[in-house]
């Protein structure tokens, strides 16, 4: 009944086509844009990400480097000690070494009384 009150010639039919391809056309360039802007976005977001890791990866290396030379340095520091300790030992082992032979000495020979 529609069609019967409002016919549409064929002409009407034809422009209505264009303005539609027109307007699916426009639209499709809207997307395009908007898909590369999206893309220039992420290519943005990838450098950066790029940078930060290369910026993760040289702290990484020193942090490396650093516990290897703290490792180093700490195996130099215990053999340090152990050997300041053992000198310890042995000067402490001497002078009780002194003292008793001093003693002993002492008592086999004591000071002659006047």
């Amino acid at each position: 009944m529609a069609e019967e009150q409002n016919p549409v010639t064929h002409s009407e039919l034809v422009e209505i086509v264009r303005r539609l391809d027109d307007r699916i056309s426009t639209m499709d360039r809207h997307i395009d844009d908007r898909f590369e802007a999206v893309n220039a976005r992420f290519e943005t977001v990838n450098a950066q990400f790029e940078t930060v890791n290369a910026r993760i990866e040289a702290v990484d290396d020193r942090i490396s480097t650093l516990d290897r030379n703290v490792n180093q340095n700490l195996t130099e520091m215990r053999s340090d000690i152990r050997m300041l300790t053992r000198a310890m030992i042995g000067f402490y082992a001497f002078i009780i070494a002194a003292v008793g032979i001093g003693f002993t000495l002492y008592r086999l020979f004591p000071n002659p009384t006047p």
